[in-house]
């Protein structure tokens, strides 16, 4: 998945040392938000097995699990890890939605958060204001 500036993909094992270099350098930035790290998550033989699995885990529509880089330095280190998981399938389609942002551009990131928040705030307001004129509608309705 490409955007403007970032790059979304499927890790392969022999991409095991950016994501231990990913984990090191932001383990007190992602402290508070993250479950208790596993044991030997700090190692590429961790990180190999863990890729291999993930790759299954796609392959078997179980999962789907990307890291995020900059687009025009793929190669160069990894700026987050975005996790879609527990797929269910039935009458309604769903996953649960997991993400961890590298602690450099997570400040520009925040910014962009923020605007959509304020994006978000006029949406429902534009919206509130639209279910009041239907209400205000139905009720004349139901006077007739």
């Amino acid at each position: 998945l490409l955007a403007q500036r970032l790059q979304l993909h499927l890790p392969n094992a022999e991409e095991a040392g950016r994501l231990v270099d990913y984990h090191l350098t932001n383990r007190a930035h992602l402290t508070p938000w993250e479950p208790p790290f596993p044991a030997g998550i700090f190692t590429k033989s961790h990180w190999e097995h863990q890729l291999q699995k993930n790759q299954m885990e796609y392959r078997n529509g179980l999962s789907l699990r990307l890291v995020l880089r900059d687009r025009a330095n793929p190669t160069e280190k990894v700026l987050g890890i975005v996790n879609f998981t527990h797929f269910s399938r039935g009458v309604s389609y769903s996953c649960q939605l997991g993400y961890s942002i590298d602690e450099a551009p997570h400040l520009r990131l925040f910014k962009l958060f923020a605007n959509a928040r304020k994006l978000r705030r006029s949406i429902v307001h534009r919206s509130d204001r639209y279910r009041s004129r239907l209400s205000g509608v139905a009720g004349s309705l139901r006077r007739t």
